[in-house]
C-alpha cells in the first residue's frame, strides 16, 4: 500500500513538472532559470530556439560557454547584482543571432530558500529589436521634421523681414499722400491703400513673431514697468474701435495688485493687445472688461492674473481645444465675417508660456468669451507698502 502510494505521488510529480514545462514552452519569451553559480538548471523550448541550444547542451553551462564575452559580462553582472540587492532587476543586452544585430529586454528575479538565502535567479527575456528600431525611426522622423520646421520657420522669417521693407516704404508714402491737396476720391483710395497696408503689416509681423517662436529665436527682455501703464497702453490701442462700436469698456484693478514688475513688457502688451483686439472685432454690443489680480506672492515674486471678458459670439465647445493653434479660428463663416489670420492667439500662447505662465478660455456661444492668463513676475519692490502703487507713489485709478 505504501509502494502505491509512493508511485502514485511521484507520478502526480512528475505530471505537474510536464504541465508546467509544456506552460513555460508556450510562452512566447525566453524563460531561464541559473544557480548562484551562474550555471543554467533550466530553459524553455523558446530559449532553445532563439540561441539554437538544447536542454540537454545548456544543462549546466553558464553563460561564457554559451555567448560572446560582452555578452556573457552583462548577463553575469546582472545575476550577481539581483542575488546582491534581493530584487528584481531589469537590463537590456545587444547581441548577434543568424547575423543580425538584435536587442533582448531581460527581468532577473532572485529565489529564496525559507531562510531567506538565494539558491537561484529566474530569468524572462524578450526580443525587442522591432521596438528599438521604431523607436529610433520615431526618433530619426522627429529631428527631420523638426530640421524642416526650422527651415521652414527660417525662410518665413527671412521672407517677413524682405516683404515688411517694401510694405513700410508703401506706409510712409501713403502717410505724406494724406498731407497734400487731394480729391475726395484720391482719399478714398489712399485710405484704402492705408488700411490695406497695415493689414498686411499686421500679417507680416504675425508669421515673424511665429516663425521666431518656433525657430527659438525669442529673448524675453527683463526690465521693470508698470502694470497698470502696460495695460493702459494695450486698452488704448483699441479704444477708438470700441467706441466706434459702442462698447462698453471697463478695467478692474485693485489697489492690492502690485504695479512695479520686472519682466518682458513688450510681449505682454502685445499679448494684452491681442486679447482686446479680439474681443473688440468680436463683440458687437455690450461690454468687455479688462481685469487684473494678484493670487499669490512669494518673497521677491508676485503670481498675477490677467482676464478680458466680452460679451461677443462666443466659440463653439468643439472648437475651444484648437482655438490656441496657429491659422485657426472657430469656423470658416468667422474667417469670412471678422477677417484675420488666427495667428494672434496662438502667438499670445507661446509668449505666455515662455514667461513660464498659461493662458486658458472659458466660452459660450452668444454669450462671450472669458481669456485668463496667469504669469509670475518680479516684484520690481517687494516692500508691502509699494504694492498697488505706482512708481511715483502714488494710488492707482481704476474704473
Amino acid at each position: 500500500m505504501i509502494v502505491v502510494m509512493g508511485l502514485t505521488l511521484n507520478y502526480e510529480i512528475q505530471e505537474n513538472r510536464r504541465h508546467m514545462e509544456a506552460v513555460l514552452d508556450h510562452v512566447p519569451a525566453q524563460i531561464f532559470m541559473k544557480d548562484t553559480q551562474g550555471r543554467y538548471l533550466m530553459v524553455n523550448r523558446h530559449f532553445e530556439e532563439m540561441f539554437h541550444v538544447s536542454d540537454a547542451t545548456v544543462y549546466g553551462a553558464t553563460d561564457y560557454g554559451l555567448f560572446p564575452p560582452e555578452e556573457a559580462d552583462v548577463m553575469r553582472a546582472a545575476d550577481r547584482q539581483a542575488l546582491a540587492t534581493g530584487r528584481p532587476l531589469e537590463y537590456e543586452v545587444d547581441g548577434t543571432r543568424d547575423g543580425q544585430t538584435r536587442t533582448f529586454s531581460a527581468t532577473m528575479v532572485p529565489l529564496h530558500y525559507s531562510d531567506g538565502s538565494p539558491f537561484a535567479v529566474c530569468g524572462i527575456a524578450t526580443d525587442i529589436t522591432g521596438r528599438k528600431r521604431q523607436e529610433q525611426d520615431l526618433k530619426q522622423a522627429k529631428e527631420q521634421a523638426e530640421s524642416a520646421s526650422r527651415a521652414k520657420s527660417e525662410f518665413l522669417a527671412n521672407m517677413s523681414h524682405e516683404m515688411r521693407t517694401p510694405m513700410n516704404g508703401i506706409m510712409g508714402v501713403a502717410s505724406l499722400m494724406k498731407l497734400t491737396d487731394l480729391s475726395d476720391e484720391q482719399k478714398e483710395y489712399l485710405e484704402c491703400i492705408q488700411l490695406s497696408s497695415e493689414n498686411l503689416l499686421t500679417l507680416i509681423n504675425d508669421i515673424l513673431d511665429l516663425s521666431k517662436i518656433e525657430a527659438g529665436k525669442v529673448v524675453l527682455e527683463l526690465a521693470p514697468f508698470s502694470l497698470r501703464g502696460c495695460i493702459g497702453d494695450a486698452v488704448r490701442v483699441h479704444l477708438a474701435t470700441i467706441r466706434t462700436k459702442g462698447l462698453t469698456l471697463k478695467t478692474h484693478i485693485p489697489a492690492r495688485v502690485p504695479d512695479a514688475l520686472t519682466g518682458d513688457q513688450l510681449r505682454l502688451k502685445q499679448v494684452l493687445i491681442n486679447l482686446i483686439g479680439n474681443a473688440a472685432k468680436f463683440t458687437e454690443a455690450g461690454e468687455i472688461t479688462v481685469s487684473a489680480a494678484l493670487l499669490e506672492t512669494s518673497g521677491d515674486r508676485a503670481l498675477i492674473r490677467l482676464d478680458v471678458a466680452d460679451t461677443g459670439i462666443g466659440i463653439p465647445s468643439d472648437a475651444l481645444e484648437t482655438i490656441f493653434a496657429p491659422f485657426s479660428q472657430a469656423d470658416s463663416s468667422t474667417t469670412r465675417r471678422y477677417g484675420g489670420t488666427g495667428l494672434g492667439l496662438s502667438i499670445s500662447r507661446r509668449f505666455v508660456e515662455l514667461m513660464g505662465g498659461n493662458i486658458r478660455v472659458d466660452s459660450r456661444v452668444e454669450e462671450g468669451s472669458l481669456f485668463r492668463v496667469t504669469i509670475p513676475f518680479a516684484l520690481d519692490d517687494p516692500r508691502p507698502e509699494r504694492h498697488g502703487r505706482r512708481r511715483d507713489g502714488t494710488p492707482p485709478s481704476s474704473t
